[in-house]
């Protein structure tokens, strides 16, 4: 991955939200920096970052964990369940093709949430919660019937004998 690949300078995440005396607590960060940057525990208060509020109130947790400095490396980031080809995938105009996807969807959106995609070619959920795919600018999509918290297993793609792209959606049920 190169470097621009990390968004933000600096960013990073706790493993858990909170811990007791005794238990353990991870931290994972990316940094885009050259030079180490110094890490250090405090205690959120208030996180109200509103200037005409109480703001952001920290309490220093030094008994805990002391300050310390850490060399920055960039760790890119990807939301979602994701793969990345090594190698290009490859589709030939006049070849048929076919795409298939086990889902569980968990957040519905009012924008396209994309399954795969392959150069032009996407399988993705409509903001109405229909599969479809997408094939330069030709769209074919099912009815909307994807439901929140129920599995469904997509098939896309081109049939080369009939020339037609296809979909085919199937509730599995919860898990």
């Amino acid at each position: 991955m190169a470097k621009d690949d990390c968004i933000v300078p600096l960013a990073g995440y706790s493993d858990r939200l909170s811990v007791r005396p005794g238990e353990a607590i991870g931290f994972k960060v990316s940094s885009t920096g050259t030079e180490p940057f110094a890490a250090r525990l405090t205690r959120s208060i208030c996180a109200d970052p509103n200037p005409a509020g109480t703001g952001i109130v920290e309490e220093p947790v030094a008994e805990a964990f002391e300050e310390q400095s850490f060399p920055s490396r960039c760790q890119p980031f990807h939301p979602g369940s994701h793969a990345i080809t090594e190698e290009r995938v490859p589709l030939r105009p006049g070849d048929g093709f076919l795409m298939a996807a086990t889902i569980y969807p968990t957040l519905a959106r009012e924008t396209p949430q994309t399954i795969l995609n392959v150069g032009d070619v996407s399988l993705f959920v409509s903001g109405e919660g229909a599969a479809a795919i997408s094939v330069g600018g030709d769209v074919v999509s099912a009815p909307p019937c994807i439901r929140l918290r129920r599995w469904h297993a997509l098939e896309a793609g081109f049939d080369a004998a009939s020339g037609r792209l296809f979909i085919r959606q199937r509730e599995l049920g919860t898990t």
